[in-house]
């Protein structure tokens, strides 16, 4: 099992340790720990933080169509930035990590996150 799970714009952590897990599944029980339903500011970084992860990388096509505005349009510094530092490529059908971004996937990934 995963450590979390995601089921219709809700954002769960499982139980844990696994014996919890699985004696929750054996039950008929959801094995969730934790649950946040995610809005749609959230749901765009969660997209881009694991689009990047694909190696077709984020589809410009696809999330226009499920949120309405382009990559650039909601993330535009941050591309800016990250293809300065060479660490994704960015073409008109894709924004995808470049040889020296797949490296750095989590430090990538970060940038799409709010500042704290």
């Amino acid at each position: 099992p995963s450590s979390c799970s995601f089921l219709n714009n809700w954002d769960y952590n499982n139980v844990f340790p696994l014996q919890e897990y699985l004696k929750s599944m054996k039950e008929g029980d959801f094995a969730f720990a934790v649950g946040k339903k995610l809005f749609k500011k959230e749901l765009m970084v969660r997209h881009a933080a694991l689009g990047l992860k694909n190696a077709r990388g984020i589809c410009k096509k696809e999330f226009k169509k499920e949120f309405g505005g382009s990559v650039e349009s909601e993330f535009g510094k941050q591309i800016e930035l990250l293809e300065s530092l060479g660490l994704v490529e960015n073409n008109e059908n894709a924004l995808k990590l470049s040889g020296k971004g797949l490296l750095f996937y989590d430090s990538v990934s970060r940038k799409f996150f709010p500042a704290k």
